[in-house]
């Protein structure tokens, strides 16, 4: 409820009762079916917090194999030449509660698989890290998300649901709404009309940071924010679409950090960038893995999954 009242900006009772009357339609057609709970469920068993040096830094999940995916600015300062990492990172799975009693911590192999951080050469951005763990016998017999990725564009409407380690604590699931394209421009003006006393602080930031809006962007408002990037984006059918990366930040009352829209990257461009890195870079284990997912139509050449693996 309180995070409800946060991210809605309600504050009252009666507010909140209208909300709910508003809402309820939508609401009952996706995430409260007890069959879609119970596979969400099961899907975030491969998200995993990331850490650095013992510390929360943000969210990640395993992408196929023994690869997890986050965003680029979660493993921060990385050297693109030598392509390690500076720090030591681990993931850690099955953190759920502050007891931690089931926690599985993996290393993480200071080689970074692949990266990106920027526009690409069509003007998309991207912003994402592919990781490599060292151990994965705790979870070899456990399926993937990428099973969960049906290749195409993402969606431009519906409800979504995002699983991750916001503010740097236990497993949370926000089910909310994508803010259609054509409603973006309503949906920051209804943002800003709620927060008049803070309009000047939104466009300060707006013109310092030079907030853009991409193509391969899904927008959507949520109560993620610190810790959450890189966490799995869920469509309605909960199949994979994106990474959740961010938002359009501003410091609102008493310096708390608030967002007028919150965004993911849309896997599609992600995926297309891992396998271009792994050609370049030789990567033919990460090629013949991603051989195996044929329905994905990842546009694999035969000839390339053939080369050797070096032992």
């Amino acid at each position: 409820m309180e995070t409800l009242k946060q991210r809605e900006n309600l504050k009252k009772k009666a507010d909140v009762q209208t909300f709910f009357r508003a809402e309820y339609d939508k609401s009952v057609q996706s995430f409260l079916e007890v069959k879609k709970v119970k596979q969400l469920m099961r899907l975030s068993e491969h998200v995993c917090q990331i850490r650095v040096e013992g510390s929360a830094r943000g969210t990640g999940f395993r992408l196929f194999d023994r690869f997890i995916l986050t965003n680029a600015h979660v493993i921060g300062e990385f050297d693109p030449f030598s392509k390690k990492l500076s720090k030591t990172f681990t993931a850690v799975f099955g953190y759920k509660d502050l007891e931690a009693n089931e926690t599985k911590c993996v290393p993480i192999k200071e080689q970074v698989a692949a990266y990106y951080y920027g526009k690409d050469h069509t003007g998309r951005y991207l912003d994402f890290a592919l990781l490599e763990l060292k151990a994965t016998d705790e979870i070899a017999n456990s399926r993937d998300l990428l099973r969960k990725y049906i290749h195409g564009p993402h969606p431009n409407r519906g409800q979504i649901c995002i699983v991750g380690h916001p503010e740097e604590g236990v497993k949370k699931m926000d089910p909310c709404f994508i803010i259609e394209r054509e409603n973006l421009q309503e949906a920051v003006d209804k943002h800003k009309s709620e927060n008049v006393d803070f309009i000047h602080v939104i466009t300060q930031q707006s013109l310092a940071e030079k907030w853009e809006n991409h193509d391969n962007q899904i927008h959507y408002d949520s109560c993620f924010f610190h810790g959450s990037s890189g966490s799995p984006v869920f469509d309605e059918h909960c199949y994979l679409i994106g990474v959740h990366t961010g938002g359009y930040v501003y410091k609102g009352e008493k310096d708390q950090i608030r967002s007028v829209v919150e965004y993911a990257y849309s896997m599609q461009p992600i995926l297309e960038r891992i396998i271009i890195q792994a050609k370049k870079s030789e990567r033919s284990d990460i090629l013949k893995l991603l051989a195996e997912y044929k329905s994905l139509n990842l546009n694999l050449e035969d000839n390339v999954v053939k080369m050797e693996i070096d032992p």
